[in-house]
């Protein structure tokens, strides 16, 4: 099954297995290796479950507003999928303009980014150098974006996200009289192989001790399917990846055993090897 990444553990005494449920991140080449699973397969035996789908749509409306970075002070990147939909809107109608007329003034404008993934796919794919990469949510990025905004600046940020993305950060700008532009570009839904994916994972010779969450949308579509296949979930260790994701949990009638203080692959190790 494509939906899902197993690595076997090295180490002999070490070997409880953590369930990874995320989105993919950027294009990769085939040998590239997930950061989470490259940073836990020398203790645990992880499991990457790919829990979330994404359609991309008015990329030509947003390609648009790409062609005139003069209207704009910068660009509000808060996941990897929005720095996809803006990739994908400059590959089908204008790379050749992007590269030779558009990146360098693009450059000269603010980036902010949600995640360490987020700012590194956005150097990595757009040629941007973001900041607040280490905010880890929405809400402290906007907390961010108060502190470093240029006071004399009128011209917004332009905001492209998806359809269930949470409202602190536009609440936080729109409170602070902050001038942004908002375009919804990518739905999200699950996973069409999540099922049976999660299933492979559970009827494993290991099973699964932890269960990562990495957005409050990876809730919203896991947390059901664990629940139709398990009759007790207390077999299992949740963690979140951040705050956002702990209320999703929360939410959804989860304890949460842990919280990532960062979200990053060392970050999760850490709080992880706390167990052994």
């Amino acid at each position: 099954m494509s939906g899902v990444i197993f690595k076997s553990c090295k180490c002999v005494n070490m070997n409880k297995s953590v369930l990874l449920l995320k989105s993919s991140g950027a294009p990769q080449s085939q040998d590239a290796e997930d950061a989470y699973i490259f940073e836990l397969k020398d203790l645990f035996i992880p499991f990457l479950v790919n829990t979330l789908s994404f359609t991309f749509f008015a990329l030509d409306q947003l390609w648009g507003f790409i062609q005139h970075p003069e209207n704009y002070s910068g660009i509000i990147l808060t996941s990897p999928r929005a720095v996809e939909a803006l990739k994908i809107a400059i590959d089908e109608f204008g790379i050749q303009d992007y590269e030779t007329k558009l990146l360098s003034i693009w450059k000269t404008k603010l980036i902010y980014c949600v995640g360490e993934a987020t700012q590194r796919n956005a150097l990595s794919t757009l040629g941007l150098e973001g900041v607040g990469g280490d905010t880890g949510n929405a809400a402290t990025l906007g907390s961010f974006i108060l502190r470093t905004f240029p006071a004399d600046e009128r011209k917004p940020l332009l905001f492209p996200s998806g359809e269930l993305r949470r409202e602190e950060l536009p609440k936080i700008l729109s409170n602070a009289n902050l001038p942004f532009s908002s375009i919804i570009v990518y739905n999200t839904t699950s996973s069409p192989t999540l099922e049976e994916d999660i299933k492979c994972c559970l009827n494993s010779s290991k099973g699964v001790d932890y269960a990562v969450f990495f957005s409050p949308s990876g809730v919203r579509f896991a947390i059901p399917v664990l629940q139709s296949l398990l009759s007790n979930l207390n077999c299992i260790k949740f963690i979140a990846i951040g705050p956002t994701t702990e209320k999703a949990l929360e939410s959804a009638g989860i304890r949460v055993y842990k919280v990532c203080p960062e979200p990053t692959p060392k970050s999760l190790r850490k709080i992880l090897e706390e167990d052994l």
